[in-house]
């Protein structure tokens, strides 16, 4: 019986830190103007602060707070806030944990998408690196977001006149990441977000990835990470179908030997 019990607990553990859990925890939560700190990163007064400075823009720039993610769940997550939400073009996601250097940014405006790869920061990850992270390492999370938020708005590109998004049921929300800067952006569906997914590192620390260019930026299609994430669904499955063999294979010689 000490062993059952014992099985039980290796089970709910391994749950719990699993991907599928991690899945199942970044929900999506309900929007609530541009500034939704559904993580509770930020007082009172810099939630307000924050939505003083971010409102109005020509570029919007929309913040969501979250805990738990790394850096593959924090892609489909950023994705799934920009879908659900329905973001437009004019409007930026910009996902912040409470991981210092896990953060994502996301868009769909081809226009913004040029202009960041020809400018000197090259991509999101080099906009975060220049505008975000330094003020984030002195604890200045707030500033930083704001920092980001003067950059994107500051790019001389015209705004766009807002279209309705339609997404089918069922529709795949894979990100779709962009190519290396000084390379043009591939074809852009309207239903599905462009974004831009390297894992920001703070300065002193490396890139997740790290490539010649120094931008870490990725190039690649939704397929790709939807295929990555089915792999890990699939090993994940089989790890548990084996941990229940093994439950029922030991329930039954328990009561063999009783």
């Amino acid at each position: 019986m000490r062993t059952i019990q014992l099985l039980v607990m290796l089970l709910f553990v391994f749950f719990f830190n699993s991907p599928i859990h991690e899945v199942y925890a970044a929900n999506v939560p309900e929007r609530s103007g541009v500034v939704t700190d559904a993580a509770g990163l930020f007082t009172a007064d810099q939630v307000t602060q924050l939505r003083q400075a971010l409102q109005g823009q020509s570029f919007e720039l929309v913040v969501v707070t979250a805990r738990g993610l790394d850096e593959e769940t924090i892609q489909q997550f950023g994705n799934d806030v920009y879908n659900t939400w329905k973001l437009g073009a004019n409007q930026l996601l910009l996902v912040v944990t409470d991981k210092p250097g896990t953060i994502q940014l996301v868009y769909d405006n081809e226009q913004v998408a040029k202009a960041v790869s020809g400018s000197e920061e090259g991509n999101a990850q080099g906009v975060i690196a220049s505008h975000y992270s330094p003020l984030a390492a002195k604890g200045r999370i707030a500033e930083g977001i704001e920092a980001v938020s003067s950059y994107v708005n500051g790019l001389n590109v015209p705004v766009t006149k807002p279209s309705p998004q339609t997404i089918p049921n069922g529709a795949g929300t894979t990100p779709i990441q962009p190519s290396a800067p000084g390379g043009a952006v591939g074809s852009v569906t309207p239903t599905v977000p462009k974004v831009e997914t390297p894992t920001a590192t703070m300065p002193g620390s490396s890139s997740p990835q790290d490539h010649s260019s120094g931008t870490g930026a990725v190039e690649g299609t939704g397929t790709q990470s939807s295929s990555s994430s089915a792999m890990t669904f699939a090993i994940v499955g089989i790890v548990l179908l084996l941990v229940i063999c093994v439950v029922v294979y030991m329930l039954r010689r328990s009561r063999r030997a009783q």
